[in-house]
């Protein structure tokens, strides 16, 4: 398979019939090659496997992403390619070669679509992938009528880049609820709605700042102290510390 997941278009009385093309022969669902049948978990239960042999190994700490490896270096906790390699290559487990796909050991690393920066303790947007939200977001904008897919696409990619860009995450429901008026119909399409355009505008402005980060340190703790009355005949009472202000 080119890609990991797939989606099939199917009624749940017909999965039985689902049909699997592989070496130039074809297998029903329920009776794939040698007798398997397809199922959930097939990359992540591989790899939980391979990060139990790791940590049998001491090579630790490890952080995975369905088959996304990141491997942590440390003065006190001495790990290299080669002593994972070590490891794994009697055991039959590939790896992609680290000038296609990884890196090695550095203070900044890319992992699940974001660039990390251990020394800072900060994330922040890769710029192909801010480009590539901006040209999703123009092609979805540009369209007269949308369909599910293309909301689904653009949900889903705003919803990530949102972990950077925290101040749009309040222009995200309108787009979901937009979402919500395609009851499993893949092929209806509909105007987009003033709302949902005029909120992405603002995913657009905020998109185009591609030197956005977000920091991983704790937020510090701050009581202003504010108390509101709303049991008065006159209005909205505020009360900042000894500070008093009335408003209707």
């Amino acid at each position: 398979m080119i890609q990991a997941y797939r989606i099939s278009l199917i009624i749940l009385t017909h999965k039985k019939y689902l049909v699997v093309c592989w070496c130039d022969s074809i297998y029903v669902q329920h009776n794939s090659i040698k007798n398997l049948s397809s199922a959930g978990g097939i990359q992540g239960t591989p790899a939980d496997a391979c990060i139990d042999i790791l940590h049998a190994n001491k090579i630790h700490p490890i952080f995975k992403w369905v088959d996304d490896f990141v491997i942590f270096h440390s003065p006190s906790l001495l790990c290299l390619p080669d002593a994972v390699f070590y490891v794994t290559d009697p055991l039959g487990i590939p790896w992609h070669p680290v000038s296609k796909k990884g890196q090695d050991f550095g203070m900044t690393f890319k992992y699940l679509g974001l660039i990390w920066y251990l020394t800072a303790q900060m994330v922040s947007l890769p710029i192909d992938k801010c480009n590539h939200s901006l040209l999703k977001l123009t092609t979805f904008t540009s369209r007269e009528c949308m369909s599910q897919n293309d909301c689904t696409s653009l949900l889903s990619t705003l919803q990530h880049v949102c972990f950077i860009y925290q101040d749009t995450c309040s222009s995200l429901p309108a787009l979901s609820q937009f979402l919500a008026k395609f009851p499993n119909n893949y092929i209806l399409l509909h105007h987009g709605p003033h709302t949902v355009l005029d909120d992405l505008e603002i995913w657009w402005q905020c998109l185009l700042c591609q030197t956005m980060t977000h920091s991983l340190m704790p937020r510090s703790h701050f009581d202003p102290n504010l108390h509101v009355d709303v049991s008065s005949s006159y209005g909205v009472r505020f009360a900042i510390e000894t500070d008093k202000q009335a408003g209707n």
